[in-house]
């Protein structure tokens, strides 16, 4: 095999090289992302064969990968946030929204908040970690960034958090040693 059998391979899993379905009996189309992951993944075998002396050169070197496309990220329109805060009013992930419209902090930076990063009398929420989910579970990692940040948060984000504080130990209380 040399870079060209290799290259279309490629293309052929970007084409059809996903789950076959009734509407895609040849399979359907990969992402160029799903796509450039598969690639690196054999470009590494080949370079241990070469390590190896197995072969001599890595045919995967040189090919012309998918393009990846960036994709706009999904945002509340302004006339769409009342309307969520008001759907979200009476649910227990109505703090959680209001603070991630309040200071733009990324979901996995809401979800690793804890209580002491958030200083009510400042009105400061320090973020210094993320918290994403792995095929081994959920993680708690450094920021995108791997910096800290510092977001002021309006005096009804602060009510709303301060409610569900309140919740929370009522909660506590209620279920014990099960909370």
């Amino acid at each position: 095999f040399g870079p060209m059998q290799m290259e279309l391979m490629i293309n052929a899993l970007r084409d059809r090289g996903g789950q076959k379905t009734k509407d895609c009996p040849g399979g359907r189309p990969l992402s160029p992302k799903t796509t450039r992951h598969i690639a690196c993944v054999v470009h590494s075998c080949f370079e241990k064969a070469v390590r190896w002396q197995l072969i001599a050169r890595n045919p995967m070197d040189g090919i012309e990968l998918p393009k990846l496309t960036k994709k706009a990220p999904r945002v509340v329109e302004k006339g769409g946030v009342g309307k969520l805060l008001e759907r979200a009013r009476e649910t227990r992930l109505y703090p959680l929204i209001l603070l991630g419209l309040a200071t733009g902090a990324r979901r996995g930076e809401l979800l690793a908040i804890r209580w002491p990063d958030i200083d009510f009398e400042s009105g400061l929420l320090n973020i210094t970690k993320s918290l994403e989910q792995t095929k081994a579970g959920l993680r708690v990692k450094s920021t995108k960034s791997g910096k800290p940040r510092r977001f002021a948060v309006p005096a009804g984000a602060l009510d709303a958090l301060r409610e569900h504080r309140l919740q929370q130990d009522e909660d506590r209380q209620l279920f014990s040693q099960d909370y």
